[in-house]
C-alpha cells in the first residue's frame, strides 16, 4: 500500500497545521481529488496522466499551498498555539467546490496567476476565522503557482503530458517574450498608487510652510445629480457666448436648442441629489460618466477610489476589485506615439508608475475583478485622437462587460451621444454644501491653516 504522506513529502518537519490537514487527507484516501481540482487544467491536455500521478500531484500541491499559508500566518507573528485555530478551517477551505479548481489552475500551463480574489472571497463566504492584517493573498498565489510549476518540472510523467501545452504556450506568448517582460505585482501597484496619488498637489503654496497632506484623509465626497442630456451650466452663459461656442464646435445646435427649453432646466433642478459613493457602489450603475467644472473634484474622486483599495491591508485588498486608474491624457500621448494600441498594452508597457502583465490583467478583467477609472477625457485636446480614445473606451466596455467603468470629463466640449448609446449614465458633480465644507475644514488641520484664515 502506498504511503501517500511520504509520496507527498509530508515529514515530521512539516508545520503542525500542514501535517494535521495532510494526515486527514491521506486517511480519507484523497477522495474525489481529481473531479474538481483538475477540471480546468487537465481538461486541456491531450492525454490524462495515470491516476496515481494525478493523486501525487494533487497531494504535493496541497502540501505546498498549506505550507505557504502557514508561513504567511507565522510572518504575522501567529504562534504555534494560535495556529491550531486554523486547522479545521483549512480542511473546510481546501475541500470547497469553488476553491479546488482554483488551486488546480496551478497545473494549467496557460495560467498567469492564481485567482486570489476568489480565494479571499471564499474564505469570507465560508465564515472562517479572520486572517491577520499582514496576511497577503497575492503572495500566497504567486508562491503557490511557482511551486506548482516545480511539481510539473520534477515529474517526468507530468512534464511529458504537458509538453504539447508548453509548446503552444511558447508560441502564443512569443510576442510578449521578445518584447517587455512584465510582472503582475499588485502589492507594488498598490504602493505605486499611494506614491503617485496619495498626497494633495499644492504646488501653488510655499512648500516650506506645510507638510505633505494625504488625499486619503482630506477627501470629502460630494453629491451628484443625474443630468442625462441636459447641461445646466449652459444657462449661466450670456446669450452672445452661445453662438461663439456653437461656431467653435464646443456645443451642438441641438444643445443650443435644449438650453432654450425651460422645462429641461426644471427637470434637472428637480433631480434627486445622491451621495457620489451611493452611485459608485450600486451594481445597477455599471457604466458611469461624472461631469463637472474645472476643479470640481473629478480627478480627486477617481484617485480616492484607487487609494481606497491601495490603503487596505493585504489580507483585505485581495477580495476587492483592482482599480485601473488611467489618466487619458497620458494614454492618448502613448497611443499617438505608437507605444500602445489599447488599455491592456498601456498597463503592460505604457508610461505608468507600475506596469501590470497584460495576460494576467486580462484574466482579471474577464472575471470582472477590476474597476476601470478613466480620468479626464477633456484633457485629450486633439479631436481625432479623442475620437480614438472614445472608441477604445467603448470597445473596452464590450470586451469586458463585467468590469465597472467610470469616466470623468469637463462638461464643456463633452459629446454625450456616443456614451449614451453605449449605456453610460451621466451625473453632474455638485459643489460642496455647507456641511461638506465644514467637514473639510475640520479635516484639514494644516500647519498653514492660520495663514489660510487670514
Amino acid at each position: 500500500m502506498i504511503d501517500w504522506l511520504i509520496v507527498w513529502g509530508v515529514t515530521q518537519a512539516a508545520g503542525s497545521v500542514v501535517g494535521s490537514v495532510m494526515q486527514d487527507l491521506a486517511t480519507e484516501g484523497a477522495k474525489d481529488y481529481g473531479k474538481e481540482f483538475f477540471k480546468n487544467s487537465l481538461g486541456k491536455v491531450l492525454r490524462l496522466p495515470e491516476k496515481d500521478v494525478q493523486k501525487e500531484a494533487y497531494g504535493k500541491a496541497l502540501k505546498e499551498f498549506l505550507e505557504i499559508f502557514q508561513q504567511q500566518l507565522e510572518m504575522a507573528d501567529i504562534d504555534d498555539d494560535q495556529l491550531q485555530i486554523y486547522k479545521q478551517p483549512l480542511k473546510i477551505f481546501i475541500k470547497d467546490e469553488t476553491v479546488k479548481p482554483i488551486l488546480g489552475d496551478g497545473f494549467d500551463i496557460n495560467c498567469q496567476r492564481i485567482d486570489t480574489f476568489t480565494l479571499a472571497e471564499s474564505w469570507k463566504r465560508l465564515n472562517l476565522p479572520q486572517l491577520p492584517s499582514e496576511f497577503n493573498w497575492e503572495k500566497v498565489g504567486k508562491f503557490y503557482l511557482r511551486k506548482s510549476r516545480g511539481i510539473i518540472e520534477s515529474s517526468e510523467k507530468l512534464k511529458a503530458i504537458f509538453l504539447d501545452q508548453i509548446k503552444i504556450q511558447d508560441s502564443e506568448n512569443i510576442q510578449e517574450r521578445v518584447g517587455i517582460k512584465t510582472d503582475y505585482d499588485l502589492d507594488r501597484y498598490a504602493e505605486g498608487l499611494k506614491s503617485e496619488y496619495g498626497y494633495l498637489k499644492l504646488e501653488c503654496l510655499d512648500t516650506t510652510t506645510y507638510e505633505q497632506i494625504k488625499l486619503w484623509r482630506m477627501f470629502v465626497p460630494q453629491n451628484v445629480k443625474r443630468c442625462k442630456q441636459f447641461i445646466p451650466q449652459l444657462y449661466e452663459f450670456p446669450k452672445e457666448v452661445f453662438q461663439e461656442l456653437l461656431d467653435r464646435g464646443e456645443i451642438t445646435q441641438a444643445e443650443l436648442e435644449l438650453q432654450l427649453l425651460e422645462e429641461k432646466r426644471r427637470e434637472y433642478l428637480n433631480e434627486q441629489l445622491y451621495p457620489v459613493f451611493d452611485i459608485v457602489n450600486r451594481i445597477e450603475h455599471p457604466k458611469i460618466v461624472f461631469l463637472g467644472d474645472p476643479g470640481a473634484g473629478k480627478s480627486s474622486l477617481l484617485q480616492y477610489l484607487a487609494l481606497n483599495w491601495a490603503e487596505k491591508e493585504p489580507s483585505d485588498r485581495a477580495s476587492f476589485p483592482i482599480p485601473l486608474l488611467i489618466e487619458l491624457r497620458i494614454y492618448a500621448r502613448d497611443k499617438d506615439e505608437n507605444k500602445c494600441d489599447n488599455f491592456l498594452e498601456f498597463f503592460h508597457q505604457g508610461n505608468l508608475f507600475c506596469h501590470l502583465n497584460q495576460l494576467s490583467l486580462e484574466s482579471q478583467l474577464k472575471k470582472g475583478q477590476a474597476i476601470a477609472l478613466f480620468d479626464g477625457l477633456d484633457e485629450v485636446f486633439d479631436p481625432k485622437l479623442r475620437e480614438k480614445i472614445v472608441t477604445d473606451i467603448k470597445r473596452f466596455s464590450i470586451d469586458y462587460p463585467e468590469v465597472k467603468m467610470i469616466l470623468t470629463s469637463r462638461w464643456l466640449g463633452y459629446k454625450a451621444e456616443e456614451f449614451i448609446n453605449a449605456d453610460f449614465e451621466h451625473f453632474m458633480l455638485q459643489d460642496l454644501d455647507q456641511d461638506q465644507i465644514n467637514d473639510f475644514i475640520q479635516r484639514r488641520n494644516w500647519p498653514f491653516s492660520e495663514t489660510l484664515r487670514r
